[in-house]
């Protein structure tokens, strides 16, 4: 289970929210107890998966959710795709079947994992980019 997170202010109800983290983020008046409001959230238990859920199923297409792993399913023009890293010296990606092969210079080392992620972000954002572009330069050619 994610974190419930608590803040007390000066203020007369009890606000629960579902975060795009997952978390439960609580704000109640300074009076209020902790176990009242476990119990409230105990209560509230459907109201708060079927907002998870809600959340978890807008990740899906977001990216920048993504981890960039071998498996994780990429949307592009509706249809979805799993992805497969594969390294390389030279940078690409490319569609074939139902998987986007993507060519990425990653580090073995442990030091660049960061470095390597953003890398994979970019590469599949500067890929989407031109992507649009040549989509829409086709949608403008047969306009006119």
């Amino acid at each position: 289970m994610n974190k419930i997170i608590i803040e007390y202010k000066k203020i007369k109800n009890i606000y629960i929210r579902v975060k795009q983290d997952l978390n439960i983020y609580v704000t109640a008046p300074k009076r209020v107890s902790k176990k009242y409001i476990y119990e409230l959230i105990a209560n509230r238990k459907d109201w708060i998966e079927e907002k998870r859920e809600s959340i978890k199923k807008k990740n899906l297409y977001d990216i920048s959710k993504k981890e960039l792993i071998d498996g994780d399913k990429i949307y592009y023009l509706g249809k979805c795709y799993d992805l497969n890293i594969l390294k390389s010296k030279k940078e690409n990606i490319i569609i074939n079947a139902k998987i986007i092969y993507m060519y990425v210079n990653i580090k073995e080392d442990e030091k660049f994992i960061d470095a390597n992620s953003k890398r994979k972000y970019k590469l599949l954002e500067t890929w989407y980019k031109e992507e649009a572009l040549k989509l829409f330069d086709t949608l403008l050619k047969n306009i006119v």
